[in-house]
């Protein structure tokens, strides 16, 4: 009965982690190819599963006063593990603004 268990914590433990994911999303600004200046990176929080979102966006024109910018947002396996460890409660993401000069 005990092994039975075993299997059912295993399964279900290996289905949970199945069910996670890293991502990455890129939004880019810019009307040339980019060539990075200047970045600035954090993580951002989020709570309940990422439902709730609990930072400021990110002040593009306070750090990339001239040019465009790209900010890219992505869960790394960094993340994921926090999200797992926390059952959900926080789940936090990776982001980078990346400035780009005018040319």
């Amino acid at each position: 009965m005990e092994r039975g268990r075993s299997r059912g914590r295993l399964a279900a433990l290996v289905s949970f982690l199945s069910l996670s994911a890293c991502y990455h999303h890129t939004y880019t600004l810019s009307d040339h190819d980019p060539e990075p200046t200047a970045s600035f990176e954090r993580w951002h929080d989020h709570f309940l599963f990422g439902s709730v979102d609990a930072d400021d966006p990110i002040d593009v024109n306070g750090n990339c006063p001239v040019g465009g910018f790209r900010i890219e947002d992505r869960q790394t396996p960094l993340n994921a593990l926090v999200a797992i460890g926390t059952l959900g409660i926080y789940t936090p993401r990776k982001e980078e603004l990346v400035c780009v000069s005018p040319r």
